[in-house]
């Protein structure tokens, strides 16, 4: 059962932190406080980025035989590069979080997300790759614990706005399992939709 591919699963999180392609072929932007084109005011290097599960969303990672499901989910972390001159906007999560769940979920590593730009739309796709953590859920079968990680991964969509939202959401599975029980399948789904919550506006612009 280990190498069934997960299919209609569901992991609440935020739908929509970006549904495009890896890192190194994503589109140049820069992360700004406001929807200006060119942005004259950058979410600078070494600035905060808070987001936070919205009012009655849940965070879900999801598999055939058991959904962990958290009421409480943080991505949050500071801009390691602004984007412009063809970079893509680097963030560096410094907490990665989920609690009050149904199974144990705890982190393993944090890792980096990026920020590609949607040209005119003031919206941009994420990237996440290093993100490792745990699911351990009891099951028919008994405990069954999972390792997940991402690598150069589309997540799902930000959506520029006041506030911003990170849509964590994919048609495509966005996490690989690593070393677990036989249960876990090769794939999962993680959805979740986060408030930004810092800055208090947030579009991603061209350069």
């Amino acid at each position: 059962m280990k190498h069934l591919k997960l299919l209609g699963l569901v992991v609440v999180a935020s739908a929509a932190l970006m549904a495009l392609v890896g890192a190194s072929t994503a589109s140049a932007g820069i992360l700004c406080k406001n929807y200006s084109e060119p942005c004259n005011s950058i979410l600078k290097k070494g600035e905060a980025l808070s987001s936070q599960l919205g009012a009655k969303k849940k965070a879900r990672i999801n598999t055939t035989f058991a959904v962990a499901e958290c009421n409480k989910s943080t991505l949050s972390g500071k801009v390691a590069k602004q984007g412009a001159k063809g970079e893509v906007p680097e963030v560096t999560v410094e907490t990665l979080s989920f609690t009050e769940c149904n199974c144990e979920v705890f982190v393993l590593k944090d890792g980096t997300y990026y920020v590609s730009t949607i040209p005119e739309t003031g919206n941009g796709t994420a990237i996440g790759t290093g993100q490792e953590f745990v699911t351990q859920c009891n099951t028919i079968f008994g405990k069954m614990k999972c390792t997940w990680v991402t690598n150069n991964t589309p997540l799902g969509e930000v959506e520029g706005g006041s506030p911003a939202v990170i849509d964590v959401f994919n048609a495509d599975p966005q996490l690989n399992e690593a070393a677990s029980s036989p249960l876990c399948e090769e794939e999962a789904f993680w959805y979740g939709e986060y408030e930004i919550t810092n800055p208090t506006a947030l579009f991603v612009v061209s350069e």
